[in-house]
């Protein structure tokens, strides 16, 4: 595994992202667990100091609060992305064939931008959820919704609370 980790932050160095995507460290799939560590063991170790970013994947924030030591949850507009996503995962062959896969991402970013959106001014139909650690400029349609996953004080949701 350090091999791998020199290697993915040697890469780094190498094209000098401003930001990493890996998935969130919570996320319970072997796979995802694995490129989350490899990911974030990476991005600490390279001398460029990306912003690490991490999105989420089988797990639906808006159900629980306080479980991120993020800055910053965003929720991103990915309606001129989603046909291009749509396609790629179905390069996922045993996915597709074993289950449908790009229906459940289909219809899984439709309900995390309903979700979000559903009481504010700005709708996003499809939409990604992002945790960060500190502010960027992500260069998409996002909005803030920190404010929902860690508490809402018109529910007597405490935000500050641990």
């Amino acid at each position: 595994l350090s091999q791998t980790i020199s290697k993915t932050a040697k890469l780094i160095e190498e094209f000098s992202p401003e930001i990493v995507f890996i998935p969130a460290e919570f996320e319970n799939h072997p796979d995802h667990k694995t490129t989350y560590e490899i990911g974030h063991a990476a991005i600490t170790q390279a001398k460029t100091n990306p912003i690490e970013a991490r999105y989420v994947i089988w797990h639906i924030p808006f159900m629980q609060h306080n479980i991120l030591p993020f800055e910053k949850l965003i929720l991103i507009n990915t309606s001129k992305e989603h046909a291009r996503k749509l396609e790629v995962t179905r390069l996922h062959d045993s996915q597709e064939r074993e289950g449908r896969y790009s229906h459940l991402v289909n219809h899984f970013n439709k309900q995390l931008g309903l979700m979000y959106t559903t009481y504010s001014d700005t709708y996003f139909d499809v939409a990604e959820i992002i945790a960060v650690t500190s502010n960027f400029d992500i260069g998409l349609e996002h909005m803030d919704v920190t404010h929902i996953f860690h508490g809402r004080s018109s529910e007597g949701i405490d935000p500050e609370a641990k």
